[in-house]
């Protein structure tokens, strides 16, 4: 790759499809190690998606993902008229700089990553229907201190990490 040719990590910047914005950042996201920082033009929902925060209806895969491996800014917006021909809708500007760690210590970040995808892809759900995939791995049975009664958007990155290192703890001594 371009960075291990000139040994240092490479900063991203771009005006990217829109329709493929998310596939791209969990791809750069999952190369992180060879990126420093990443400057994009993206669509506002997309860009309000990254920021959101925990209760709102924006927090989901993309924000949990996002703000778990990089600061994430959400610089300006760009009017569609600053464009011709004109779009259908509203541009920002999002800058991601790349953590050298993960915000909070998980066991597994692979496991981490399966799971945030998992709850949030039933988010309405509460924990106990959208976790059900993994509690089946291990019989059925979660420690107690879980409070299966929330729904994802309800938990924090840092909550979403204790619960992931609890999960995959669980599992693995099952």
């Amino acid at each position: 790759t371009i960075a291990q040719r000139y040994h240092r990590r490479l900063r991203v910047v771009g005006n990217i499809p829109y329709n493929i914005t998310s596939p791209i950042l969990f791809h750069l996201l999952d190369h992180r190690f060879w990126v420093s920082d990443i400057l994009l033009m993206v669509q506002k929902e997309v860009a309000r998606r990254m920021v959101a925060m925990q209760r709102t209806k924006d927090y989901g895969i993309l924000s949990v993902l996002c703000q778990f491996y990089a600061d994430v800014k959400l610089l300006f917006d760009v009017s569609a008229n600053a464009f011709y021909p004109k779009p259908k809708v509203t541009s920002s500007v999002v800058q991601l700089v790349i953590l050298d760690a993960p915000r909070y210590a998980v066991s597994d970040e692979e496991f981490f990553r399966k799971m945030v995808r998992s709850i949030f892809g039933k988010r309405r759900k509460t924990l106990r229907n959208s976790l059900k995939y993994f509690v089946e791995e291990v019989g059925g049975r979660l420690p107690e201190s879980v409070d299966l009664q929330r729904r994802p958007e309800e938990l924090s990155i840092r909550q979403l990490a204790e619960l992931s290192n609890l999960v995959f703890k669980t599992i693995r001594n099952a």
